[in-house]
């Protein structure tokens, strides 16, 4: 696995865990989310996405640059 696709694992565990300490903010308080923090947990969400397309994205390209790699040593 590249540090990328690592990285991008980590932050979007990081992200999950900002989620969940809004939820568990307002689960304290005995109250439902209030509008910044449904704001809040879109934008966080929105960057989980971000951080889940680069993961695909890069594991569709290693994916590729093996199958190059293998095709290649056909060659040689």
């Amino acid at each position: 696995m590249s540090e990328f696709v690592k990285t991008q694992q980590e932050l979007r565990a990081n992200l999950t865990s900002q989620i969940r300490e809004v939820i568990e903010g307002a689960e304290s308080d005995s109250r439902g989310l209030d509008s910044a923090e449904l704001e809040k947990i879109n934008r966080i969400e929105a960057d989980i996405t971000r951080a889940d397309e680069a993961v695909a994205v890069a594991t569709r390209n290693e994916a590729r640059r093996s199958e190059a790699d293998q095709a290649a040593r056909g060659f040689v």
